[in-house]
């Protein structure tokens, strides 16, 4: 459901080292990342003129996974050189935008300044999208799924942030809604969006509302 409000009559094609190999008479999934020397195959049979590129940050389980995103995003970068590609949409962290990112900071912007020179190379549009943390109730291994779950088993969590830390996380369907509308009237270009989430609470916050839920 996500997918198709996000890309509507499109069929999109999707890769990750998460994804599992299946099909449907909308969409086709690929358990391969970009690093995998089969992904340049793939990537090149099927022509994409629209390229969708979700950063690590974005997954609250498996962020800082920076060393692997810059190679991967170089990759996919190097690979629309050979290929008529249009538009490239990079889902960035919002975190570059913090006041405590310190280091972070610094290598994020390198992400994003990479896109932009191969863009600029491609003569391609670039949309840089600063999302914050993505959430998803169907997805088993989303963060607050497992909240629930440890919850349900143990009646017992512990977050890790600080207490008065926002908890910054956007539901998939709402990013979903957003790139529709983003393709739907699409401007050519550079740009830079930034994304915020619905409820900004803090992690205090979140803690307490589930003690009321699960007490």
């Amino acid at each position: 459901k996500t997918i198709r409000t996000a890309f509507g009559q499109e069929h999109p094609i999707i890769c990750g080292s998460d994804c599992k190999d299946r099909r449907d008479s909308y969409a086709r999934w690929f358990q391969i990342a970009p690093t995998e020397d089969s992904f340049r195959r793939i990537f090149l049979t099927y022509g994409f003129e629209r390229i969708v590129y979700v950063s690590h940050e974005l997954d609250y389980q498996r962020g800082m996974r920076r060393e692997n995103e810059a190679e991967e995003l170089r990759r996919v970068l190097r690979l629309c050189r050979e290929m008529p590609v249009k538009q490239f949409i990079y889902l960035a962290s919002d975190r570059i935008c913090s006041d405590d990112s310190g280091s972070a900071d610094i290598i994020l912007k390198s992400f994003e300044d990479t896109c932009a020179y191969y863009a600029q190379r491609l003569s391609a549009d670039l949309k840089i999208i600063r999302c914050p943390y993505l959430t998803c109730e169907g997805n088993p291994k989303d963060y607050w799924q497992e909240v629930f779950r440890k919850l349900a088993a143990d009646h017992t969590w512990e977050f890790k942030k600080a207490a008065q830390a926002p908890t910054d996380f956007m539901d998939m369907d709402d990013l979903a809604e957003f790139l529709y509308r983003l393709f739907d009237d699409w401007k050519t270009g550079t740009e830079t969006i930034g994304l915020q989430a619905a409820f900004r609470r803090t992690f205090q916050e979140a803690a307490e509302s589930l003690k009321m839920c699960c007490p």
